[in-house]
């Protein structure tokens, strides 16, 4: 049975979750959350996206620490799950915008978008 593309239970699993538990933040604050099954291997399937991404377009893949990120053409680049507020950047985001922000204002670019629309985050990372 085919799935439609935008379908996500991992993802779904985590809105239903902070919809229960007000102090659930994706992992964004705590490591251990990475534990729960619809985290478990989320930042190593993001350090995969994110090498993939940087090859493609042609960045230099930096790392994973605290999160992956990418430099080129001027702007860097962070990976971040696609429901951490990154307009108010807290936790490891935080973190890695003050690692990232040595090559200029950081774009984050989720997950989500870069697993299903690679070609469309890199011309949204560029504007």
């Amino acid at each position: 049975m085919q799935y439609h593309g935008i379908l996500d239970w991992r993802l779904g699993l985590s809105y239903l979750r902070i919809l229960t538990d007000s102090q659930y933040a994706c992992g964004i604050y705590d490591p251990a959350d990475f534990d729960r099954l619809e985290l478990r291997g989320w930042m190593e399937q993001a350090g995969k996206l994110g090498n993939s991404f940087a090859k493609l377009f042609g960045y230099d893949f930096k790392g994973m620490d605290p999160l992956p990120w990418m430099e080129g053409d001027g702007i860097a680049v962070i990976v971040t799950h696609p429901l951490w507020d990154t307009y108010d950047p807290k936790g490891l985001l935080a973190k890695a915008k003050a690692i990232a922000r040595t090559a200029g204002d950081p774009v984050f670019i989720d997950t989500f978008n870069l697993a299903r629309r690679p070609g469309w985050c890199h011309i949204v990372g560029r504007k």
